[in-house]
């Protein structure tokens, strides 16, 4: 029996937001081949792992950068971390069917003297299995400061109507410090942590339907032009269509996995969606495991499973090799 649930960690999509940023393995960020690759310590879930790690991303390019400019590694780690201190959500009753309903973010920080790079936030939605995200990435050279901007992105028509909350926060400095923040130190912070959202057209509450599933190699080569674990989903979604299938994969012997955030450009209603897996030159020798796999819509939800017997029953086993 597959798993079915509305979120893209599963049932445990709300529990493991709510939980905060979690560490990406080490072993994990010594090699970032891909920027579509995702990796997952354990007990993260997948929609989490990929929001925390644009915010990863952006701190190691600003890191660089930063280096580049002829500052050392110590003392970027000498100055003061950034820090929020303070804000507010505006947007009571965002209508996703009115253009421009974008909620509003007020806050205030302070930073050492690098400034201010970018501050992530991420919103669950009242049931807490979807998520909606927002940046602000205008980087500020002064070291505190009030800001107010609207999210570049409107509620979707699938959204759920009622309260979204901000439960994780992340702030970056211009030296590549990085600063997470949970739903409980939010709470403290910001005098309004949410928005109400109102007529959202047809919300898109049922997970797509998983008829089956395809490996179509058993071995991927390092040394092939496009070294890939190639694999498919196949299933229907009458509400806001299909739009992402994936594997999430694990080396031997390792505790990190990952897997390949690769949605389609276009939401469709039924057929097999490409779940393939890219590999880099670097990557482990082996036989691997898969650990996980899912089939989205467009409205986050998911069905999908993390245990072994249905991953066997879908693919036909639960191993791949790896080899140069």
């Amino acid at each position: 029996m597959v798993e079915t649930s509305n979120s893209l960690a599963y049932a445990a999509l709300g529990a493991a937001l709510l939980a905060g940023a979690s560490a990406l393995a080490p072993a994990a960020r010594a090699a970032d081949p891909s920027p579509t690759r995702i990796y997952m310590a354990p007990g993260t879930s997948p929609l989490l792992a990929a929001y925390e790690q644009r915010a990863r991303r952006e701190a190691a390019a600003a890191r660089e950068a930063w280096l580049q400019a002829g500052h050392s590694e110590a003392e970027a780690a000498s100055v003061a971390p950034p820090a929020i201190t303070g804000g507010v959500v505006y947007g009571k009753n965002l209508s996703a069917t009115v253009p421009n309903a974008y909620p509003e973010i007020g806050f205030s920080y302070t930073t050492g003297t690098p400034g201010l790079q970018s501050v992530y936030f991420i919103f669950v939605s009242p049931d807490g299995q979807s998520a909606y995200y927002a940046t602000y990435g205008e980087p500020q050279y002064t070291t505190s400061g009030k800001i107010g901007f609207e999210s570049p992105n409107p509620p979707a028509l699938w959204s759920q109507p009622g309260t979204w909350t901000l439960t994780v926060l992340q702030i970056i400095d211009r030296a590549g410090n990085l600063v997470t923040y949970d739903a409980a130190q939010i709470a403290s912070l910001f005098s309004k942590p949410s928005y109400t959202v109102v007529d959202t057209g047809t919300v898109d509450a049922l997970a797509p339907t998983i008829s089956g599933g395809k490996l179509l190699n058993s071995t991927v080569f390092l040394s092939a032009t496009y070294p890939e674990l190639h694999a498919t989903i196949t299933g229907s979604d009458s509400g806001s269509g299909l739009w992402l299938a994936y594997l999430i994969v694990q080396p031997p012997g390792a505790s990190y996995s990952f897997y390949e955030n690769v949605p389609l450009p276009l939401a469709k209603k039924s057929g097999a969606i490409d779940a393939s897996t890219l590999f880099a030159p670097n990557d482990q020798t082996g036989t691997w495991n898969i650990v996980g796999f899912a089939l989205c819509d467009f409205a986050q939800n998911c069905s999908g499973s993390v245990k072994q017997s249905d991953i066997v029953a879908l693919f036909g086993t639960d191993t791949f090799n790896v080899r140069p």
